[in-house]
């Protein structure tokens, strides 16, 4: 699509979009793991207080489609999505990736931490994973010269989440 758009004259940049919280069943990279039983411990699964899994998968499902929350807390599951986006963007009419949901649970899944039973030390340990994994990302992108919207200026190393900052936000950058 980005060697269409480009072709045409329609863009000069074309970002590819990439959720980063949930991994999608429609994707093919993403359904590859998601149903990989030696990749169960890669997404969020129903946790006790002590934050032992139980080893069921909490499933977000969108319609008929899964929706797997990744568990960035798991430095593999970790690396596979900053690989899996990298990999995304190697075509050279792909400038870089649109990556939404940057910040990871509860964003856009506020009943997720409770119907997980994830204790707020434990969403802070995640969050700050999900951290370290989206700045892991902006730096392999841009050695791969490539780059995210969220990485154009320091104060937006993640797009803002509120709808007004959001529409601003593409407005100043697409």
């Amino acid at each position: 699509n980005c060697r269409r758009l480009k072709a045409a004259g329609l863009v000069d940049k074309c970002f590819i979009y990439h959720n980063t919280m949930r991994a999608l069943q429609w994707i093919e990279s993403q359904r590859a793991v998601m149903y990989d039983a030696t990749k169960r411990d890669w997404f969020l699964q129903y946790e006790d207080s002590a934050g032992r899994k139980n080893g069921t998968i909490y499933n977000a499902k969108s319609g008929a489609y899964d929706q797997y929350l990744w568990d960035y807390r798991n430095p593999e599951a970790a690396a596979y999505i900053v690989a899996a986006t990298v990999n995304d963007t190697m075509s050279p009419y792909v400038d870089g990736s649109f990556t939404d949901d940057t910040h990871g649970m509860p964003d856009e899944c506020e009943d997720c931490q409770q119907a997980i039973g994830m204790s707020e030390a434990q969403l802070v340990v995640y969050r700050n994973a999900v951290s370290l994994a989206g700045a892991k990302l902006i730096k392999e992108l841009a050695a791969a010269g490539k780059g995210t919207i969220q990485g154009l200026e320091s104060q937006y190393l993640y797009a803002p989440t509120d709808a007004a900052g959001c529409q601003s936000f593409m407005e100043k950058y697409t």
